[in-house]
């Protein structure tokens, strides 16, 4: 049986139109490719990098001070690529409010702008553990009180201009996990605006006073002590590792403390409530950890 012209025209298009689309329509692992291989990543070098833990971070004209460097990290077809560049600073940086209470607090939505200092597009609100804790209605104290935890993202413009390393003390070696005993030496960087630049003040070295509140919770003393601007900074335990971020000073038990935000689990909250941030990943610094840097 013959066709006619009109219906041999109609198969025609609807041909070319099928292999247009499978032409242009690619797979899940040719959509990330444009992501470059994790294995192949190299960060800024530490001397010049203009994003680095430490850098000042604003929110609606509010300063703090970011921690360390965290990454999403993708698996394709057995391949590992780097789908995003976070910096971490505390939840409270970016809300509106300011509540002891995080689960209260009201925060900046996800997507919110941060300026960075160094960056040169405008960075997001990432994460903040007080939208996580409303949105699933978490009750426990504890993690109420303490879970103070933000993440910003960094523009893919400036992922290049990133390196992992906390000024003057490098590193850190890893993810601290356990807490601090009394008396454990502790590390930390900061950057309040209040300092005016003079960055012998910013690096800090002092004592843990122990662990509370269900392990959330590290008080600490250092000379100098974190300031109005410095939340949000880093803090190292006696091995370099990452171990918390600043929340607040404290009036007592322990004048000039720090109330730190224990950074081991607020991860495993965002890992275990934010399904498009559970393959967080802490990013270790590329310079090694010198526990006497500020003593020579």
């Amino acid at each position: 049986m013959s066709l006619t012209r009109p219906v041999r025209a109609m198969l025609l298009a609807l041909g070319l139109a099928l292999l247009a689309s499978l032409a242009v329509t690619p797979t899940a692992a040719e959509a990330q490719v444009t992501f470059p291989r994790w294995d192949g990543w190299a960060w800024a070098d530490a001397d010049t990098a203009s994003i680095h833990p430490g850098v000042q971070t604003r929110v609606e004209g509010g300063q703090c001070t970011s921690n360390f460097v965290f990454v999403q990290v993708e698996a394709i077809d057995g391949v590992e690529y780097l789908t995003d560049v976070l910096l971490g600073y505390a939840g409270h940086c970016a809300a509106e409010t300011g509540n002891a209470d995080e689960c209260t607090d009201i925060a900046y939505p996800v997507g919110h702008p941060v300026e960075v200092q160094g960056a040169t597009t405008t960075a997001s609100v990432a994460y903040n553990a007080s939208l996580t804790m409303r949105r699933i209605g978490e009750t426990d104290t504890a993690t109420c009180m303490n879970n103070d935890f933000g993440l910003v993202r960094i523009a893919r413009a400036d992922w290049t201009n990133v390196n992992p390393s906390v000024p003057v003390f490098g590193g850190p070696v890893a993810l601290a996990r356990g807490g601090t005993a009394v008396a454990e030496p502790v590390y930390s960087w900061g950057n309040s605006s209040l300092r005016f630049g003079i960055e012998q003040t910013s690096p800090k070295r002092g004592l843990s006073l122990g662990t509370d509140n269900e392990g959330w919770n590290h008080n600490v003393f250092t000379v100098t002590p974190g300031i109005p601007g410095d939340s949000g900074s880093g803090y190292l335990d006696a091995d370099g590792n990452a171990l918390a971020v600043v929340s607040t000073v404290e009036a007592a038990p322990f004048p000039a403390s720090n109330n730190v935000t224990d950074l081991a689990l607020s991860m495993d909250y965002v890992i275990a409530n934010e399904p498009g941030l559970a393959n967080l990943r802490l990013v270790p610094g590329t310079e090694p950890f010198d526990d006497g840097a500020i003593l020579r």
